[in-house]
């Protein structure tokens, strides 16, 4: 949690130009090895771009409303004492597809939604597939875990919880819940190791 909240100081400072010569040096080298940092500065360099040019995004829908998810994130990122926060890397739901372009799998539905989150150097990633009008199916895989343990997946609603068991290549899965708003956390090793909030 310290090591994130130092990072985004850094990330910071860098694009306020605050940064020493021999800090920013140092920076750049990390940039070039540690992909989640990169990433980070990316959200934070389209961040600033959207607060400092509302009218050339004006029309975007999904590009705003992208960078407000992610804006709140970072701030319950910064607060959280649980765990560490997902940061939304992207949303399909923000940018479907046009409509009269096939799909490369024909299996997967037009409603179909997927969602990338950055935790803490893992990768989240789940789909949403609605079964009715107010329920969905969601998969999930969690990428970066490095070595072989039991990883339990919660997801949370008020009074309402679901979980599941990740499978050896860390995917899991709820077959039927309700379009609510959810948070999920990733429990490895008796301890919340990532959590994220989505919504159905």
């Amino acid at each position: 949690m310290k090591k994130e909240k130092d990072n985004l100081e850094i990330l910071l400072k860098y694009l306020k130009g605050e940064l020493s010569e021999d800090e920013e040096k140092a920076l750049k080298v990390r940039l070039e090895s540690e992909k989640e940092l990169a990433e980070e500065l990316n959200l934070l360099e389209t961040l600033r771009f959207v607060v400092r040019n509302p009218d050339k995004v004006r029309g975007y829908s999904g590009i705003q409303e992208l960078s407000a998810r992610q804006f709140k994130e970072f701030r319950k990122r910064n607060e959280s004492t649980e765990g560490p926060y997902g940061i939304t890397i992207s949303d399909s739901g923000l940018n479907p597809m046009p409509q009269g372009v096939r799909r490369v799998y024909d299996t997967i539905s037009k409603d179909t939604r997927r969602v990338r989150f950055r935790i803490d150097g893992l990768e989240l990633i789940l789909s949403f597939y609605p079964i009715s009008s107010e329920n969905f199916r969601i998969q999930g895989q969690i990428l970066g875990i490095k070595d072989l343990a039991p990883v339990k997946v919660i997801i949370t609603s008020g009074e309402l919880k679901f979980d599941d068991i990740c499978d050896e290549c860390y995917l899991f899965e709820f077959k039927r819940v309700p379009a609510l708003n959810y948070t999920l956390r990733i429990i490895y090793k008796n301890k919340t190791i990532g959590m994220a909030d989505f919504e159905l």
